[in-house]
């Protein structure tokens, strides 16, 4: 670990160029000691952000090496939800894949509940 004149702090490296610069993985855990967040490069070059429940992967956020966003929910059961203040704005049902725009029961492939346009 160092600490810079600035009082930047590093770990994993003796010139840190942030507040709190770690090189190499990260791991959060809880007081338990069961990791609650990691964030690391995974394989080849994806960069990963990973949320974790009593030790499994339950959700990450990740750009793999085509520099591509993706969002994952671990559980094929779980609804994937995006959303505005607390209402769910968009919400991918798990189970059955189908999207709901302003739905929270899609009952087609595409559901939208209020006025749209295609």
């Amino acid at each position: 670990m160092s600490i810079i004149s600035n009082g930047n702090v590093g770990i994993g490296t003796t010139s840190p160029d942030s507040t709190l610069h770690v090189a190499g993985s990260t791991h959060l855990s809880n007081s338990a000691g069961t990791e609650v967040l990691r964030i690391a490069k995974a394989d080849g070059d994806t960069r990963e952000i990973v949320l974790e429940n009593e030790g499994a992967d339950v959700a990450s956020i990740y750009l793999n090496s085509a520099e591509h966003l993706f969002i994952r929910q671990e559980n094929a059961s779980n609804d994937l939800c995006l959303r505005i203040a607390a209402t769910n704005a968009i919400r991918i049902d798990g189970s059955t894949s189908r999207v709901g725009i302003f739905n929270d029961s899609p009952a087609q492939t595409l559901d939208v509940t209020g006025i749209g346009q295609i």
